[in-house]
């Protein structure tokens, strides 16, 4: 027996995989989702040494940013970059290159 898929049944045509749609070689496609694995695991890796409030902190900061973004002041810029440097940002090169 053959096995239709639901949009069959109602009449709709069926979507193609990403792969059948895609531009890419099934190899290609699969080097990417290797190298897409990969990076979940280094950004784990990298993200279990945060200290525990550090998303927290993290969403504050940009809470703060799209106010100010939304406000359109330049002087709440500097004050905004005070308040990065006051909580660390821009210490050092890896702490500022995991905030942006």
């Amino acid at each position: 027996a053959t096995v239709v898929g639901l949009n069959a049944l109602v009449g709709k045509p069926d979507k193609p995989t990403y792969q059948q749609s895609s531009s890419m070689s099934v190899d290609s496609l699969n080097n990417l989702a290797g190298a897409t694995k990969r990076a979940l695991e280094s950004i784990e890796s990298i993200a279990s040494k945060d200290p525990s409030n550090l998303t927290q902190q993290v969403t504050l900061l940009l809470d703060g940013w799209i106010r100010l973004r939304n406000e359109g002041s330049s002087k709440g810029t500097q004050q905004y970059v005070q308040l990065l440097q006051q909580n660390g940002i821009g210490k050092n090169e890896e702490q500022t290159e995991r905030f942006f």
